[in-house]
């Protein structure tokens, strides 16, 4: 608790944000979740979409029950649901609804969003697995990678940086834990795609 009160609502203030239209959450993991709490409380809150897959976490449930106790419009999404907003068209990428995932990060809500500026994907914390699978589904570039870190052996392949063809990628890394932090081949991977990269242990928030 207090990302949301400490971290993200000034930040959304700073930016001259005093409502969402839209909150996205990806899976029921508390790094991701945590800070809604602090929001509903300092900012309206008009709709979230979550992934279809229903997660374990106590503290998940518990947020998704406060969300329809306050009457905030709540939707589960899978691969192929979509929302056209002033942004532009979100698609859901993952998850896919007949895959058995061995684990709760392979089932987050992954995200291509089609905007004016350019086509950006949220990968969430997708592993190998799931990406490779995720990326057979299509062949178009993308402008901008967004992307958690699980290591270099559990994320951002060569096969699905190919697939993605990004020319920039956000990849939410720090020093600890060290799983957050990308190793030489990971680097190397980054330097092979060709893509820019904006990583959180340099940039700050990007």
């Amino acid at each position: 608790r207090g990302e949301g009160r400490f971290v993200v609502a000034p930040f959304l203030r700073s930016r001259g944000v005093n409502r969402l239209d839209l909150l996205i959450l990806s899976h029921g993991d508390a790094a991701h979740y945590g800070g809604t709490w602090e929001l509903l409380d300092h900012i309206p809150i008009h709709r979230v979409i979550v992934s279809r897959a229903d997660f374990r976490s106590k503290g998940y449930r518990q947020l998704l029950a406060e969300l329809e106790r306050r009457k905030i419009p709540l939707a589960h999404w899978s691969r192929g649901d979509g929302l056209w907003t002033r942004s532009g068209h979100w698609l859901a990428l993952w998850p896919a609804g007949d895959w058995p995932a061995a684990r709760a990060d392979d089932l987050a809500l992954a995200l291509r969003l089609s905007a004016p500026y350019g086509e950006v994907i949220f990968g969430a914390d997708l592993g190998l697995d799931a990406e490779a699978r995720m990326a057979a589904s299509w062949r178009r570039p993308c402008d901008l990678l967004i992307q958690g870190l699980h290591g270099a052996e559990d994320s951002m392949s060569a096969l699905f940086l190919e697939a993605v063809r990004t020319r920039a990628i956000v990849a939410n890394t720090a020093e600890f834990p060290l799983r957050a932090y990308p190793s030489a081949e990971l680097q190397e991977r980054w330097r092979a795609c060709g893509a820019h990269i904006f990583r959180t242990d340099q940039c700050g928030g990007v």
